[in-house]
């Protein structure tokens, strides 16, 4: 009887191994489903157009922005970060030398010559910046509508250059009287939608962006009017943005898998 029974106790074992070990390879070999995204250092490099409103539509009548942010993109989509751009633009709303004009227009050099100036914006900001990814779609994880806020720094003035040779009224201490240097704490929300390709090739965001500025001029006394001007202001612009990112990820053990790599 002990005979017969050992070799179907064999045959049995001989069945279940193979068995057994396919299971568990197979479990081995199981992608989960609801994967955890992975993190990423992201460098975006942008370009806005703006439309001044309220105190710096005075001065101003649109402007440029080139500038980006270095960020981290945390697995739950939550973005941190660093921005800041420069502010350019060739338009202004009010001629801040027109007590030095002649009647034609032009400007009395230091030789007695005509000359002329050219005026535009400069300015910049710096600051700290959260963010939110929110996907559209389930299998697109890093894709999506982007909600921010920044705050930080902003300084913006009237760019004054002279044409021709030089104007003893706008040297130095003299054209600090003129330019309209403002600055103040800036901050921002945008809007937008960002896409982060599984190729790694397309990676693009734009969205619209409505900053505020609770400035001051620095210079105090602006030489064309004669008056003071230390008056708290409020600027505001209202815009859009476009740009690229350059993502670099950073797996973990749950994320590592050739599966996993959707981006």
């Amino acid at each position: 009887m002990k005979k017969r029974v050992i070799p179907i106790v064999f045959f049995a074992l001989v069945w279940a191994l193979p068995n057994v070990w396919g299971q568990n390879k197979r479990t081995e070999t199981i992608i989960p489903t609801e994967g955890k995204p992975p993190g990423a250092f992201m460098v975006d490099i942008e370009y806005g157009m703006h439309l001044p409103m309220a105190d710096m539509a005075e001065y101003f009548k649109y402007n440029f922005s080139l500038g980006g942010k270095i960020q981290y993109l945390f697995p739950n989509n939550l973005i941190l970060g660093l921005t800041g751009h420069y502010q350019f633009g060739d338009e202004v709303g009010k001629d801040v030398v027109s007590n030095l004009r002649e009647p034609g227009g032009s400007i009395i050099d230091k030789f007695g010559t005509y000359s002329d100036v050219s005026l535009g914006q400069r300015g910049f900001f710096i600051g700290g910046t959260v963010g939110y990814l929110i996907p559209l779609l389930k299998k697109h994880k890093r894709s999506g509508l982007e909600f921010r806020v920044s705050g930080g720094y902003w300084q913006h003035w009237v760019n004054i250059e002279v044409i021709g040779s030089e104007v003893f009224a706008l040297t130095d201490d003299y054209l600090r009287g003129y330019d309209r240097m403002t600055s103040g704490f800036g901050m921002s929300q945008y809007v937008g939608y960002r896409h982060l390709d599984k190729g790694g090739l397309l990676n693009f965001f734009g969205g619209f962006e409505f900053m505020q500025g609770f400035t001051q001029n620095r210079r105090g006394f602006n030489y064309d009017t004669g008056e003071a001007d230390t008056a708290p202001k409020l600027d505001l612009l209202v815009g859009f943005k476009v740009g690229i990112a350059i993502p670099f990820y950073t797996y973990t053990a749950d994320t590592e898998m050739d599966d996993m790599r959707y981006y």
